[in-house]
Parts: structure tokens; sequence; C-alpha cells
């Protein structure tokens, strides 16, 4: 019988974190969904160090996420566009930028346009996830899984238990110093984002993420323990004598889950050649159902062509 440890560990969202579950990453694409394809003008908006973002744009590109396009000949000058693949993470682009719309910190230091206009139906949007059978916005509560055909057969896509000191880098939000966080900070460390998934699955106590998804000690108590002081999950008490603790769910986390099943989604289409490891069945009954991401408004598909983001106020247009 498959483990919940080998769903978790071997699926579509772990394969998905392998390829973009680091910080830069994260930041690399944000740029790049946001229009600015040069190598001088990401290194400037992201921060990132140039020998760091010289390896995470070529592993982007390794893995079919970005493509190099010549713009510039004497001396040669490559951008660095979205290949089918990844314009494919649009709905988890989206899902990020909601989320750190509504619960980032107030500094906008990640430099997001505070819109979406949807020119389709010329609104201001608010994306929603829903079931493509049914229709109906989802949720996680509504959705359980199981282990899919390719279960038997799947490697693990992350190795987390062999680190056991793991120390944030200054800039990383991860800290429990500060008072609010980004998403970056969250889904830019794959143990974490591996962490609000395995909740997502039905993990809850300490000894059981510990169990399932092979973390260390050490670091599970430190991704815990940032995860309830930014009011992500809560800790509540199951047993007195002696203390143990469980860990819910909270707003917050609710609305991460965009993000995760979107990862799911790439995750399933892209990187299991072999099958799916993890099936998530929506309450309408519809096994592996397509995650849409769509307008509030007109509640037509959202796609990368029909949505601009912007910076500036505009009365003209209605939210």
């Amino acid at each position: 019988m498959t483990s919940t440890q080998q769903l978790i560990t071997t699926g579509a969202v772990a394969r998905s974190l392998n390829i973009i579950g680091d910080r830069w990453s994260l930041l690399i694409l944000r740029e790049v969904f946001l229009g600015n394809y040069h190598f001088e003008t990401i290194q400037k908006h992201t921060g990132t160090p140039r020998g760091t973002l010289t390896r995470r744009l070529k592993s982007l590109v390794f893995n079919g996420v970005l493509y190099r396009n010549p713009y510039q000949r004497a001396p040669v000058r490559f951008e660095y566009r979205l290949t089918d693949k990844g314009l494919d993470l649009y709905p988890w682009a989206l899902a990020v930028w909601l989320w750190e719309q509504k619960w980032g910190r107030e500094d906008n230091s990640l430099n997001l346009p505070p819109k979406l206009l949807h020119k389709a139906c010329n609104n201001i949007v608010t994306p929603l996830y829903k079931c493509g059978e049914c229709l109906y916005e989802l949720h996680y509560r509504d959705i359980r899984y199981a282990a899919g055909p390719a279960a038997d057969k799947a490697e693990p896509a992350l190795a987390l238990g062999t680190q056991r000191h793991s120390k944030q880098k200054a800039d990383n939000g991860l800290s429990t110093g500060t008072s609010s966080i980004h998403i970056s900070d969250l889904i830019g460390d794959r143990r974490t984002a591996l962490v609000v998934s395995g909740a997502f699955w039905g993990l809850r106590r300490f000894g059981d993420f510990e169990r399932e998804l092979k973390i260390a000690t050490n670091i599970l108590a430190d991704r815990l323990k940032v995860l309830v002081k930014h009011e992500i999950f809560v800790r509540k008490a199951y047993q007195d004598n002696p203390p143990r603790y469980e860990y819910r769910a909270l707003e917050k986390a609710n609305d991460l889950y965009p993000v995760i099943l979107s990862l799911h989604q790439w995750g399933s289409t892209w990187l299991e050649e072999k099958g799916a490891v993890l099936t998530l069945i929506h309450k309408c009954g519809k096994e592996a159902f397509t995650v849409e991401c769509t307008c509030n408004h007109c509640e037509r598909k959202l796609n990368p062509v029909d949505v601009s983001f912007t910076f500036e106020e505009d009365e003209e247009v209605h939210a």
C-alpha cells in the first residue's frame, strides 16, 4: 500500500517545487510574467546575485520553462521568454499575485502591480479558481486525494531530511523576527511549501509531518514556528499530559490553496510522464479535474493575452 509520504514527496507538487520551488526562481518568473525578459532588468528588479541568476535561468531553460531568444547580434544578447510549459504556469502566477495582494507586506517590496485588468470584459479582475467539471469554486475541504496509477512506480522528487542545519539568509522573510511575510518566503522555500501542501492533504500533528515528509526535526520545528507566527497555521493542544499539539490551517493558508492546486495541475501535466502519482477528486465526483482560473465578472477563463497588470489607478475601469 502506498503511504501518504510517498504520495506527497513523489507527487506533482513536489516535482514542481523541484523546478520552481526556490525564492529566486519565483522572482525570476514574476519578472518574465510582467514582461521583463532581459538579464540586466531581471537582476535589477529582483536583486538576485549575478551568479545565482545565471544558474537559475540556466535551470529554467534546461527544464523547459524558459527559452533563450536572441534580440541583438553584435554583441549577441539573449532575452528569456516563456515556453508553452512556462505559460502554463499562468494560473499559479495569478494565485501567487492574489495571495501577495491580500496578505503580503504592506511595503510592496516585491513591486507587484496592484490591479489586474481583464481586457475581454474591461473590468478589474479578481481571479477565481473553479472545478472545470462543475464550475464550483474550489476549497480544500471539498477535495480528497487518492493514489494515482503511477503511485507505486514514482521516485522521490525532493530530498528533505538529510540537512540537519538550515540558516536563512538575512533577506529571507522566514526569519521569525519579522511581523509580516511575502509569499516568496513561503513557497520560495521548498520545505515550507511542502508542509503547507501536507496540511491540505490531511497532516495535522508534528509527528505526522515528520514521518510523512521526512523533514529533519529541527528544520520542521522551525518551519512550523514560522507558519504559526505569521498566522498561516494555528497550534492547538489535543493532549495535556504530556502536551501535544496539532496544526490547523487558517484563512491565510486556505488562500494558498489555489497556489498548491495550480502547482499540482502544472506538475501533473508536464512532469508525470509515467502517469499521476496522486489524484485529486472533487466533491462533484470528477477525478483529475481541471483547475480553471476565471474572471470574477464575466466568468471566462483568464489567459495572458487578455489580462494586463497595471500600476496606475484607472477611473474608467470599475472593480
